[in-house]
């Protein structure tokens, strides 16, 4: 270590904070966004949590005549479920989760999924009464 510098500085931040990137997994057709705001009561982002968060890639989309579903542009401002976070994350019966990346799904403000499917299986803390049409939409549940 160098003279001056302390051991917490060196540390790196693993929970999602505002300018994080998230990885989105469903296909509504963003790829990543950036955390603008996490809606939380606790001061520490869990699995569950809802962000604010700004489109930073979205895949182009083709648009066909008479379609007139809701088209995601690059900038747009939505809501996000977190699903996975880099920060161990430890259940009640004493399994412990550690996943690299930052995982989420694109949520309506009324709750409703923004795609059909999803590449990723869902953790079983989200079976809960308010995310229970989402977790009937996942592939599997860990």
């Amino acid at each position: 270590m160098r003279a001056g510098s302390s051991p917490a500085r060196s540390k790196k931040k693993k929970m999602i904070i505002p300018r994080s990137l998230i990885r989105i997994v469903d296909n509504s057709g963003a790829k990543v966004c950036r955390c603008i705001r996490v809606l939380s009561q606790s001061p520490k982002t869990k699995i569950g949590d809802l962000a604010v968060v700004s489109l930073v890639k979205v895949k182009p989309r083709k648009v066909h005549k008479g379609k007139k579903k809701e088209q995601l542009k690059k900038g747009d401002i939505r809501l996000a479920l977190i699903i996975h976070t880099r920060r161990v994350f430890s259940r009640k019966d004493g399994t412990i989760l550690k996943i690299f990346k930052n995982y989420g799904l694109l949520v309506s403000p009324k709750g409703k999924s923004l795609g059909s499917r999803y590449n990723t299986p869902l953790p079983r803390e989200l079976r809960t009464e308010k995310w229970l049409k989402l977790v009937s939409n996942a592939p599997s549940l860990f």
